[in-house]
């Protein structure tokens, strides 16, 4: 019973506020847009700018023809030094510099883009980078959640809570579950919108909300861990965010395992984010 009453309280108490609505608007939405910026910096394809004439494009297109990962598009001789800057041209080969430099510079692209093809499959694919996302922005979200028992304790509410013939583990139970119900919530908005909207979402939908289960479970028993150890709100959500930030990194989100020094390979096998994409990769 005292373990119920924590929970309605606090989740009364979270509802209440409108930032916790805006919260769930928010997420989504950077979700997609994380995903979209680090689509063009993940992606395997290769645009190929040609200076010359059409002919001269639709002959590099020829060469290029089978390779999928290779986009050629005819480049214009005022704007090209500014198309190189923005990234809409990975290379430029210039027919108007002779015919011989032309296919020279294309035989280093045919090199070039064989090894951005096996470097970024090292990586993890957009799938994971969100979830690898979603699972560090909520490690800090659920502390914010968690911290505020430490805000009850200093206001005298646990111990009131004691004097009513209540035990500990209930009080603390019930932050437990509220923390992991209010995550659970949040994350199953975001993972649905995911499924409905992200046309390169593969993962069926009653594995992704499995997935969202676990990431609210792991992020609410991180939470109330960091809680129990620092005893103050500041010091809790500076702390998970720092623990928050390093998972990610140690978990693959930014570099690849792979290339990590062998050390780091080591310690990312304690990182939550390095679970959670391990696991995605044994259900696809």
């Amino acid at each position: 019973m005292g373990t119920y009453l924590v929970m309605k309280n606090n989740l009364t108490r979270i509802f209440s506020r409108a930032n916790t609505y805006l919260i769930m608007m928010i997420v989504p939405i950077a979700i997609f847009l994380f995903g979209a910026i680090t689509e063009q910096i993940t992606s395997n394809e290769l645009r190929i700018g040609v200076l010359g004439q059409e002919s001269d494009r639709r002959d590099c297109e020829e060469i290029f023809l089978n390779d999928n990962r290779i986009k050629v598009l005819q480049a214009e001789f005022d704007t090209v030094h500014t198309d190189e800057i923005t990234g809409r041209y990975d290379r430029i080969v210039d027919y108007t510099k002779g015919k011989k430099q032309a296919e020279q510079e294309i035989e280093k692209i045919k090199a070039d883009s064989m090894e951005k093809d096996t470097t970024k499959q090292a990586g993890m694919n957009q799938e994971e980078r969100k979830l690898s996302m979603l699972i560090t922005i909520y490690m800090v979200i659920a502390t914010i959640y968690a911290s505020k028992e430490i805000k009850d304790e200093q206001e005298g509410v646990k111990t009131r809570f004691e004097y009513a013939g209540q035990r500990k583990i209930s009080y603390f139970m019930g932050y437990v579950g509220s923390t992991f119900l209010t995550v659970m919530l949040q994350i199953g908005i975001a993972l649905g919108s995911l499924y409905l909207f992200d046309r390169a979402c593969t993962i069926p939908f009653v594995k992704l909300m499995g997935l969202g289960v676990l990431i609210s479970f792991i992020s609410s028993c991180f939470a109330v861990i960091i809680v129990r150890i620092t005893r103050k709100e500041l010091s809790a959500n500076i702390t998970a965010s720092a623990i928050a930030a390093l998972s990610s990194v140690l978990g693959g989100t930014f570099v690849a395992i792979s290339q990590m020094p062998y050390i780091l390979q080591i310690f990312s096998g304690l990182s939550p984010v390095r679970w959670i994409v391990c696991l995605l990769q044994i259900i696809s």
